[in-house]
């Protein structure tokens, strides 16, 4: 197969990651990444350890001169996100990427890239495969499985493991040090409710043209959650008997549209028609929401089971009882969120369920949220549930590493790095859960759109990060 990205320099680096993109590796499928990273150590003599979850993780001894200097960690994840335009014929599960490159952009014809977090690896192999590179003993870690829970990162076991300084690349915009993250869970609720034979006309209630987002990027800007809205809605219109509800597609997506349909003969429809506006007016007005939509409409008779109103109160206060959004903001960080929540499925089938997505930086807080919730969801005689948990990578206000990298970012571009910590979660808090005292920072070459078929790699910024990573080795 014709080496497209031949002569592109660092050429080693490259080299890897073309290797990478003709492997099949997409989340639920690192079984030939994995096998190809055993292979690669097996090949170059080096130390390798493989779990049941597929990680990895390669051993290096210090060169001459490091031998006894403190272990450093370097760690990214095998899998990539598989997107694909409409009429791109690639399976995901077999066939190699189409990548090229133009002027100073590496892209996949028709697909994601796999820059997340193929960059990683290929930067970490070639590492791994010079012996002319100084560097401390080198412990890799290659983790399965990140962009669906961090699931490799979540089993892993890191007792093997001396280094307490760890340099995760998994972040994408040149010269910024990701110094934390949040941690979260899903939280399930399940409310048993009584419903009874009823034969009559109906009312549809639907919001709807909402900006929605990732909870983790957006929930800051106090957009509208089509959900909570409708917990508003129907609270404002009193005595309903619901028949449907439903709205929001993931835990940690805001929902952008939102639908009910009630028993119509018992509503007051001056109220309903009242209640429509002044929601609409607030998630405009209040939320930003300017293409926002709130209506209603009479349905034609229909024999349907109904539930009852007391079930459909507790319903609507139980959505308005719960909190949502922002709850408290980080004090070093301005305009960061450090604990948020977000209502994200609400769906009434033979049950109500709900799917919750609390977040925080710092894992007492998201527990502490955690516990509000479940008083409030069993208060409203709902059954309360978790899964997913995962820890916080909580930002280290004193950290040696990190003072070091931003000096050396400092001397060798002559710009100040941007430190920072996100809402969103990274694998940083699960190595920390098992590393006492670990210092780490994510941080990584410029590449845009990641996760999208327009993601792009930067060839002269990856140069420029193979130049920092081999003197930040040397340093350590």
């Amino acid at each position: 197969m014709t080496k497209k990205l031949a002569g592109l320099q660092p050429e080693v680096v490259f080299g890897y990651f073309e290797e990478i993109s003709k492997i099949p590796h997409g989340s639920w499928n690192c079984g030939p990444i994995s096998q190809y990273l055993v292979d690669f150590a097996k090949a170059h003599g080096l130390r390798w350890i493989r779990d049941d979850a597929k990680n990895v993780i390669i051993f290096k001894d210090g060169s001459a001169g490091y031998e006894d200097h403190e272990p450093v960690i370097l760690q990214g994840h095998m899998d990539m996100v598989c997107q694909k335009d409409e009429g791109c014929h690639i399976n995901f599960d077999t066939d190699p990427l189409d990548i090229d490159y133009e002027e100073d952009l590496i892209f996949a014809n028709g697909t994601t890239l796999g820059a997340d977090d193929g960059i990683a690896m290929a930067l970490f192999l070639a590492v791994l495969a010079d012996d002319s590179i100084a560097h401390p003993p080198l412990e890799v870690v290659f983790t399965a499985d990140e962009e669906v829970g961090l699931i490799g990162a979540n089993a892993i076991d890191l007792s093997m493991l001396k280094g307490r300084k760890m340099l995760n690349v998994d972040t994408f915009r040149e010269g910024t040090f990701t110094a934390g993250s949040a941690g979260g869970a899903y939280v399930t609720v399940d409310m048993a409710v009584e419903r009874r034979a009823y034969t009559g006309r109906r009312l549809q209630l639907r919001i709807d043209g909402l900006r929605g987002g990732h909870s983790a990027g957006v929930v800051q800007f106090n957009y509208g959650n089509a959900a909570k809205a409708m917990g508003e809605l129907l609270g404002s219109i009193g005595g309903v008997q619901l028949i449907e509800l439903s709205g929001g597609t993931a835990g940690n997506a805001v929902p952008r549209t939102c639908q009910a349909v009630l028993v119509a003969e018992t509503l007051d429809m001056s109220q309903v028609e009242t209640a429509c506006k002044e929601l609409c007016r607030k998630l405009q007005e209040e939320n930003g929401e300017k293409d926002a939509s709130v209506t209603y409409a009479l349905l034609p008779a229909e024999q349907v089971q109904a539930l009852t109103a007391a079930d459909s109160k507790r319903i609507a206060d139980l959505i308005q009882a719960l909190p949502n959004g922002v709850q408290a903001w980080e004090p070093a960080f301005e305009g960061l969120p450090q604990t948020s929540l977000n209502l994200g499925i609400m769906e009434l089938k033979e049950n109500l369920n709900l799917l919750i997505y609390p977040r925080s930086s710092i894992n007492r807080d998201r527990q502490a949220l955690q516990d509000k919730l479940k008083v409030i969801v069993e208060g409203h005689g709902a059954v309360y549930g978790q899964y997913g948990v995962f820890s916080a990578w909580e930002y280290q206000p004193v950290s040696p590493f990190r003072d070091l990298m931003c000096d050396l970012y400092r001397k060798m571009f002559g710009q100040e790095p941007i430190v920072r910590v996100v809402h969103a979660g990274l694998e940083g808090g699960a190595f920390a859960d098992q590393l006492p005292g670990l210092e780490c920072i994510s941080t990584g070459p410029q590449a845009y759109d990641v996760h999208t078929t327009r993601e792009r790699m930067e060839i002269a910024s990856m140069g420029r990060f193979w130049d920092y990573l081999l003197a930040l080795l040397k340093a350590l």
